[in-house]
């Protein structure tokens, strides 16, 4: 088979470098694509069964720069540590965008990002045996077109296979050669079931009524955009603080009140992360008590 070459150098964002990110990021960094990779998170011992580029002795550290220091050798790679929200997205001489967040908030807002600047995008999700992968094109019917808004189970409640996480990141990684070698795709929505090898394609059409596609951007500039989502964890929160915390010093005060773990990168301490980019996980029964979790804190 011929390698497949790509005649003027791409740049391609990943959003989210978790079990089909790093899959994804892993394949196009070998095919020497240049990478930026975005993730707010650091890596944690239950990440290990799935997420591909991490170990034991990485555990703490931001994902993206040990997803870096693993790809460098095989392509140019930038690495944003932060949470992605609607004052710090940016996909500036991108030429591809790839979705493998783990909740809907984000990918309403990479859609609104995308549609507005008309950059193309590809959605992947993941859970329990499932996996969906679709190519959004700035002149097809957009994420909101064949999504819902009201989340379901998240991947933490239902589980999620490896294996599930590995084929949607190949698909997607796939997806994303065949578009910046041919400048094309097709733009349908693929399900697949990794439990009996099902396979389907589905055809999307817009929505009449959808927001976006009418050029109304509610998780980018509306009502929608919100400093707090739920992730896909259970019974966890992530607040956006808009500017970056000394997580060394914070842990410095409330030692005296709570057992601290703490690095440059993230303060750990009771079911709550604060990392150094300005977001916040609390584990919390529903929305307001995690805000009340917040106050605690004091930042």
């Amino acid at each position: 088979m011929p390698e497949i070459r790509i005649e003027k150098p791409k740049t391609v964002a990943i959003v989210g470098v978790g079990g089909t990110g790093c899959t994804v990021a892993s394949l196009l960094a070998r095919s020497h694509i240049k990478l930026i990779l975005i993730d707010r998170d650091i890596v944690e011992e239950s990440n290990l069964d799935r997420q591909i580029l991490y170990d034991m002795n990485n555990v703490g550290k931001p994902k993206v720069f040990v997803a870096k220091e693993r790809l460098e050798q095989f392509s140019d790679i930038e690495a944003r540590y932060e949470d992605l929200n609607r004052t710090t997205i940016d996909f500036l001489g991108v030429d591809l965008v790839i979705d493998c967040t783990d909740n809907n908030a984000t990918r309403y807002l990479i859609n609104d990002y995308c549609k507005k600047y008309k950059l193309p995008w590809i959605y992947t999700g993941a859970i329990s045996i499932l996996g969906a992968i679709a190519m959004i094109l700035p002149e097809s019917c957009c994420f909101r077109c064949f999504s819902d808004e009201k989340q379901g189970e998240t991947c933490l409640e239902a589980g999620v296979m490896n294996a599930a996480v590995t084929l949607v990141g190949s698909i997607a990684a796939a997806k994303a050669m065949q578009f910046l070698v041919n400048g094309n795709t097709q733009s349908d929505l693929i399900r697949i079931n990794v439990a009996n090898n099902e396979v389907m394609h589905i055809t999307v059409n817009k929505r009449s009524d959808c927001p976006c596609c009418r050029g109304v951007y509610e998780y980018l500039e509306g009502d929608r955009a919100r400093s707090i989502v739920k992730v896909c964890d259970k019974g966890k929160y992530l607040m956006t603080l808009n500017k970056p915390i000394n997580t060394l010093e914070l842990a410095q005060r409330l030692k005296k009140y709570v057992t601290v773990q703490a690095n440059e990168h993230a303060a750990h301490f009771g079911d709550m992360i604060v990392f150094s980019h300005g977001a916040v996980l609390v584990t919390a029964k529903n929305e307001s008590e995690a805000k009340k979790k917040m106050d605690f804190i004091g930042i």
